[in-house]
């Protein structure tokens, strides 16, 4: 059976607050950590591989459609050629004539998830450790943020160890 090109895309948005996780500490210590309350905040792209959990990864300003159509160019121009198979949420910026357009063009075909379904985005797994890996961090800029969300990223060399049939229990389905 051949496998159809096809990658999973959603946004997550990345505050520059501290995001406090629990600590191991001594028993009967009392942690003290800094924290930052600001609000600014950056958004992730992405678009995750369905088969060997690869990723394409963008930062924008805003989750407009402007930045989506931009992070749909910049995608095609890493993955290649060939069709491509897109599933997104219902998300507005998503399903606005011009990024349709761009899909059309570059050969990216949407596929569109039932309404309030996140737990059908392989995305939300790699936000969930993005998330995770920057709790009980301090950023004073927003250059701090992107860097670490950058640092996320190199470490994990662009690669999760996430498969669509394994993601969403196709494996425990019996034919």
């Amino acid at each position: 059976m051949e496998r159809k090109a096809l990658f999973f895309l959603d946004e997550c948005r990345t505050v520059i607050s501290t995001s406090i996780k629990k600590v191991l500490a001594k028993v009967g210590s009392k942690p003290v950590m800094r924290v930052n309350i600001g609000f600014s905040s950056i958004y992730v792209i992405l678009a995750i591989n369905a088969w060997t959990g690869e990723v394409v990864v963008s930062l924008a300003k805003r989750p407009n459609s402007e930045s989506v159509k931009y992070f749909l160019r910049y995608f095609k121009r890493r993955v290649g050629s060939g069709r491509v198979y897109m599933v997104m949420d219902n998300y507005s910026p998503h399903k606005t004539k011009g990024t349709l357009e761009v899909c059309r063009r570059k050969g990216i075909h949407p596929v569109f998830t039932p309404p309030y379904s996140p737990e059908l985005n392989m995305a939300e797994a790699v936000f969930k450790s993005l998330k995770n890996y920057m709790s009980n961090k301090i950023f004073y800029t927003i250059e701090d943020v992107k860097n670490c969300i950058k640092q996320f990223f190199k470490e994990n060399k662009y690669r999760f160890n996430l498969n669509a049939i394994t993601y969403l229990g196709l494996d425990k389905i019996e034919v």
